[in-house]
């Protein structure tokens, strides 16, 4: 009987030093996950920060789009997708500039040396193409984004010119041009 008690003891002992063992090693593991993405959300605030001031910096004067990269151009292998960013500042001020409604169209300009028709390149674009936002007055809207994928086969090797038009409250407000170059 002795035997059988000392024997529960040892593994009911075992099993408690198992259980804190592993409580243990849980939360240390909950605590290097959490200081690992804490990590990397500084890091990302950081980058934001430098993105955020580029922007400013690329808004010279009275600008109020700008198109990036600030070459003007892209270059987009076949059977890759690519992309261009755009930015548009609210230069209104005031209440009527805070319910300024914004519209955007990205659509294919000119078909340059390409030998296809334009609707044929504007079909490469597959995000990106039209929507409508709002900015309030004096800020900026940073979400614009063009995204071409370029087919493998049957795309000419040349470049073409897309425009990217602003409107504001239905009245143009800003142009921009961006080249895109199929290589």
């Amino acid at each position: 009987m002795q035997k059988n008690k000392r024997a529960a003891i040892e593994m009911s002992m075992s099993t408690i030093v198992v259980i804190v063992l592993s409580v243990m090693l849980l939360i240390g593991g909950i605590s290097l996950i959490t200081n690992i993405f804490g990590a990397g959300e500084g890091m990302l605030d950081s980058s934001s920060a430098q993105v955020q001031n580029q922007i400013q910096q690329l808004f010279k004067g009275d600008e109020k789009l700008v198109v990036y990269p600030d070459t003007k151009t892209i270059e987009i292998k076949k059977g890759k997708k690519g992309n261009f960013l755009f930015w548009v500042r609210n230069d209104k001020s005031g209440i009527d500039g805070s319910n300024t409604q914004f519209e955007y169209d990205v659509s294919v300009s000119n078909a340059g040396n390409c030998g296809v028709p334009e609707d044929v390149l504007q079909s490469y674009l597959i995000l990106g193409d039209h929507d409508t936002f709002k900015v309030e007055a004096g800020e900026y809207w940073k979400d614009g984004n063009a995204l071409f994928e370029i087919p493998s086969s049957g795309a000419p090797l040349c470049t073409f010119n897309v425009k990217v038009n602003i409107e504001a409250d239905g009245n143009f407000y800003a142009q921009g041009i961006m080249y895109v170059s199929i290589t």
